[in-house]
């Protein structure tokens, strides 16, 4: 007897027998129990599923002798005629051959014929996608009125291009993927009957090669056992299908996360050495990436992933040297450098190109790739103000700092803060908010001047301070700030909604083993949410692992720009119980209202209804600047009919706070009312 192939050998004969696709074969079985079939089915799937197993599973239940029944016997004549292909009464037809109007018109022409010899006939489509217009014009005529002893089944692999009109009369069955797991233990069970050697690794590489397809599978089986003598494991399965070792994708990953592209360069020119297909290669490394983005945003185990216990385990040992943050760029990267490779007449080049730039970012021009040099550049900024501030290279507390021509300014001093009165009183507009309760002042430090400035830093620190008490010698405020993307990270595979609302926290302060976390004042939902006992106390946690200190957190809420905002509105002249506020730089002598008995004076100089006053008359304004004699040194004298609502302050980020390093005097828009 002549050699049969692996997939004719074992296509299932019952429903039974049929790997996976419970939802088909229950829903079919209970039909048959209760003789509620239907005339026509549409069996819908990827190839290789059991569509066209299925069918034939169905013809014989319908015929069987003991039938209609969901067992059929397979001992029966109309049961082993199906089997062989040789029943009179069921007829397949292969759309993709036999797709013109005039098959269809023989077919139709046959179907009111009686069954030869059982008890219903039975027309299995195959690929029905295929017909033409007309072929589908005259299907659906039969399909609306069929003969009472015709079933029709349609098996498609592309569903959509069946007409809505055909669809819409079929009972549809779509069949699924079989698992990994399942397809494997098929595969396995096979190889025992044949007395085959493989190996369970062989088995499930067999199985992911296939994806899904059992007839796929099994054809790879048959033509293994064949290539390899011996047991087939899976460095065999490996060489045979041309996939790529694991070891050189597990060094793909490891040199991705240490950035080494001269690494990756030299890995595809021993795996072009080794005759290696590289545009597999960079469809397994995009497969890899993938199963590290699942392993770094999933708690699903092995099983979940279609992989073994040891498998499982080295991908999270590569998983967590990646930036999660980075992933789904390296995998959009990769996405597209696998399908350049596809058409391009080079794939060696575009595989290189694409695994540099997943090492440098700065050759990249999308969004995730700026995003990802932004960052870098602020953690460079970043490094290099914490190392002048740590070497005493800012400016002392009271030394002017001048830049083009503005007007010298403390350190300590800020836009909206005049100097202190005669009295030692200091005359502010703005009403500046330090962490609440437990502030840095109840803890023996000076709270915050100003929401720029995190407490403790708000003045400059005497010469010769003490180092803090309950933190480390080696940990300051500097190493915070250092290891605070690693604090975030801990944070976020600890708890995901804690995360969200930490991310917007900053650290502003270390004092006596007191991290005080600043929060802007439109992140009030935030604070809230880290003020918990419990969120506060994970975050805790985190920070004890990352810097093995005692540490404990103070969340706290800057709202001094918001307060100063709400200080300029009720300095609006006209406003009822609202008292100017003086502007930056204003004397203490200057006049903040308009004398007794003298009318007011609008923005447009009007004195009374339908009276102009003129300039001279014109009282100081709020806000105005100080007289030429007592402005200071270097400031420019404003020009005339000008005032200070209308200057625009220049200001720089020192990292801390905003300092005024440019005054500009602009003209007032041409009727505009400012204070109404």
């Amino acid at each position: 007897m002549a050699y049969q192939s692996l997939y004719r050998k074992w296509r299932p004969q019952s429903f039974e027998e049929v790997v996976d696709q419970r939802f088909v074969v229950q829903t079919l079985s209970n039909a048959l129990k209760s003789g509620r079939y239907s005339h026509a089915y549409l069996f819908a799937g990827p190839r290789g599923t059991g569509k066209t197993s299925i069918a034939r599973i169905l013809a014989k239940a319908l015929n069987c002798e003991e039938g209609p029944t969901p067992h059929p016997c397979n001992r029966c004549e109309s049961c082993r005629s199906i089997t062989g292909g040789n029943a009179l009464d069921v007829m397949e037809i292969d759309a993709a051959s036999n797709r013109g109007i005039d098959d269809i018109r023989e077919l139709r022409d046959k179907v009111s014929f009686s069954p030869a010899d059982s008890r219903m006939k039975v027309y299995i489509v195959d690929e029905v996608h295929m017909l033409t217009t007309e072929a589908f014009n005259a299907l659906l005529k039969m399909l609306e009125e069929p003969p009472a002893h015709a079933v029709f089944i349609l098996a498609t692999t592309e569903p959509h291009k069946v007409p809505a009109t055909i669809a819409s009369r079929c009972q549809r069955f779509d069949f699924q993927r079989v698992p990994t797991p399942e397809l494997s233990a098929h595969l396995e069970k096979v190889a025992r009957e044949e007395g085959i050697g493989l190996e369970s690794g062989g088995a499930l590489l067999i199985s992911r090669a296939a994806q899904g397809s059992v007839r796929d599978a099994l054809v790879t089986l048959d033509q293994a056992a064949s290539f390899i003598e011996g047991e087939i494991t899976a460095e065999a399965v490996g060489g045979f299908l041309g996939l790529v070792e694991s070891r050189y994708l597990d060094e793909l990953c490891e040199m991705v996360a240490r950035g080494d592209g001269s690494g990756l360069l030299m890995l595809v020119a021993e795996l072009e050495r080794q005759g290696k297909d590289l545009v597999q290669f960079a469809r397994e490394a995009l497969e890899r990436l993938r199963l590290v983005f699942l392993v770094q945003n999933t708690d699903a185990g092995p099983e979940f992933l279609d992989l073994s216990g040891e498998e499982y385990e080295t991908l999270k040992r590569l998983a967590g040297g990646i930036d999660p943050g980075k992933t789904p760029g390296y995998l959009r990267i990769m996405q597209e450098t696998a399908g350049e490779m596809r058409q391009s007449g080079n794939p060696r080049t575009v595989l290189e190109m694409g695994l540099v730039r997943l090492v440098r970012p700065e050759m990249e021009l999308s969004v995730e790739a700026l995003s990802l040099r932004l960052e870098r550049l602020e953690e460079q900024l970043e490094e290099l103000a914490l190392e002048l501030r740590e070497g005493g290279l800012p400016a002392p507390a009271g030394e002017a700092v001048t830049r083009a021509g503005a007007a010298p300014l403390s350190r300590g001093t800020r836009p909206g803060k005049p100097e202190a009165a005669a009295g030692g009183q200091e005359v502010t507009g703005r009403e500046s908010q330090g962490p609440a309760e437990e502030g840095p002042q109840a803890q023996g430090a000076a709270p915050p001047a100003q929401a720029e400035a995190p407490p403790a830093q708000a003045e400059a620190p005497p010469a010769k301070a003490a180092a803090p008490a309950a933190a480390p010698p080696a940990l300051d405020i500097a190493a915070v700030k250092r290891g605070w993307s690693r604090v975030k990270e801990r944070v976020k595979e600890k708890s995901l909604p804690v995360s969200v609302s930490f991310a917007y926290g900053f650290p502003a302060a270390l004092k006596e083993g007191v991290l005080y976390l600043r929060f802007h004042a439109d992140s009030k939902v935030s604070y809230e949410k880290m003020a918990d006992e419990q969120a506060r106390r994970l975050v805790e946690q985190c920070l004890q692992e990352v810097f093995h200190a005692d540490l404990r957190l103070k969340p706290y809420l800057d709202t001094a720009a918001r307060a100063a905002d709400r200080a300029r509105a009720e300095a609006k002249p006209g406003a009822a119980g609202r008292k100017p506020i003086p502007s930056p730089g204003a004397e203490e002598g200057s006049r903040e209202a308009s004398p007794a008995g003298e009318p007011e004076v609008s923005e447009r100089g009007e004195s009374g209804p339908g009276k102009a006053a003129s300039p001279s008359s014109r009282p100081p304004q709020p806000g105005a600047g100080p007289p030429e004699a007592a402005r200071p040194p270097g400031e420019k004298k404003p020009k005339e009919g000008y005032d200070k609502r209308h200057l625009v302050h220049l200001v720089t980020d020192v990292f801390d706070g905003a300092e005024v390093v440019e005054e500009i005097q602009l003209p007032p828009p041409e009727g505009d009312r400012l204070h109404e």
